[in-house]
């Protein structure tokens, strides 16, 4: 089975700031097993989850890792995106609270990053939550590597 590591390059690159990151990793893997279990997922068909940061197109992730993804940062937020904007507005706080030991350009490229995003919708949120996050990691790049 992967580790719920696995998932942290996907809710922000940047948790690596965290003076508490012992427990959020606590955290984020109590958030996945509560989504597994009211997903009602069979853990077996988790095993083949790759870490996000090699994909680069929604159609890489599989449907079932998209919408995992989406339950643990709904919980991880505590917002549902049931209201988009709502819960981009909670994201981006959340964001800014978790970044705020970064040096300055750097949480200012992300905070750039993700407002530049946060006006991507989809047919669902599932595949939204991925969107946003190929949109912020592009975004990211762009501004600290330019």
């Amino acid at each position: 089975m992967y580790s719920p590591a696995a998932f942290a390059f996907f809710l922000s690159e940047l948790f690596v700031a965290r003076a508490d990151k012992a427990d959020w990793h606590k955290q984020l893997a109590a958030h996945r097993e509560t989504c597994i279990t009211e997903m009602k997922l069979d853990k077996e068909t988790l095993k083949t989850f790759k870490e996000i940061r090699h994909f680069n197109t929604l159609e890489e992730f599989p449907e079932i890792d998209r919408c995992l993804m989406k339950c643990i940062i709904e919980k991880e937020v505590d917002q549902s995106m049931d209201d988009i904007d709502k819960f981009m507005e909670k994201r981006i706080q959340f964001a800014a609270n978790m970044t705020e030991k970064l040096p300055s350009d750097k949480q200012q490229a992300f905070l750039q990053s993700m407002e530049t995003c946060k006006s991507l919708r989809e047919a669902n949120n599932c595949d939204t939550v991925i969107l946003f996050f190929l949109c912020k990691k592009e975004n990211y790049h762009k501004l600290t590597h330019a």
